[in-house]
């Protein structure tokens, strides 16, 4: 049976619609990306629309380069300077310094003892691996340090140091070590340098109970003893001689 022309003609035109039916709505799009946005922000006052925002699409072919850091930061400092403001930062900077090495923080203390506490500890090192270490052939011959940890806020462990210092036989090295208050009043008050455990570092790794805490460190050992004292300072029983260097058998010069 032969197609009617009419019914052939429109099937036409209707697969041509179609076809160009996704550039009939891409083509308004593309137009209105085209325009440019004054002309657009104007277009849409014009129709009563809310213009929020019109961005430009950034360049594709070339990148916004990097602003000059240097350049920035040299105009930076040196308005800084101009100001006044570097001089200022740097007097508050000190006044801070000052302030710590005066009464650093520590925020590990710990109290005292009414019975005495003596404890060795191994450090984890041998003979064997101490030999093999690589530090040069001696380093570790004979190596010991003695350290008195004090709270320099407690009179009566200030007393004991300062009886404790006394007592020890001449050429003995001691490194006092605040844990508490002012560093520099156990320096006067012992006639010797004292040093500060900032961040109670040392009471951590060495594992003080209590304080005052005589220590001697050895490659192999953690010796601690904590003392227990009356209000004058005094221990309540003699220290042990192996803590100090030398024979100090008269410790009783501590009672």
């Amino acid at each position: 049976m032969p197609l009617n022309p009419r019914s052939s003609r429109l099937e036409q035109m209707l697969c041509i619609a179609v076809r160009s039916l996704p550039f009939l709505v891409f083509a308004p799009l593309l137009g209105f990306m085209l325009y440019p946005s004054e002309e657009a922000a104007a277009a849409c006052l014009e129709t009563g629309m809310n213009v929020i925002g019109i961005h430009a699409a950034p360049n594709p072919i070339a990148l916004a380069p990097d602003p000059d850091w240097q350049s920035l930061l040299e105009a930076r400092v040196a308005e800084a300077v101009r100001s006044g403001e570097w001089a200022e930062r740097m007097k508050a900077h000190e006044a801070a310094l000052n302030e710590w090495a005066e009464a650093p923080v520590m925020p590990f203390r710990r109290g005292m003892v009414r019975t005495a506490v003596d404890v060795t500890k191994p450090t984890g090192f041998s003979a064997r691996s101490l030999d093999a270490s690589p530090f040069p052939e001696g380093t570790w011959s004979n190596f010991s340090r003695l350290y008195l940890f004090v709270d320099a806020d407690s009179d009566v462990q200030v007393r004991f140091a300062e009886r404790f210092a006394a007592a020890l036989p001449d050429g003995t090295a001691l490194r006092p070590v605040a844990v508490g208050g002012r560093p520099a009043l156990l320096s006067e008050r012992l006639s010797m340098r004292a040093w500060a455990d900032q961040g109670g570092v040392l009471v951590r790794r060495l594992a003080i109970p209590a304080l005052p805490a005589v220590v001697r460190l050895t490659p192999e050992t953690v010796r601690i003893h904590v003392p227990a004292l009356d209000p004058e300072g005094i221990p309540d029983d003699p220290l042990p001689a192996d803590l100090l260097t030398g024979d100090l058998s008269n410790t009783g010069d501590l009672k």
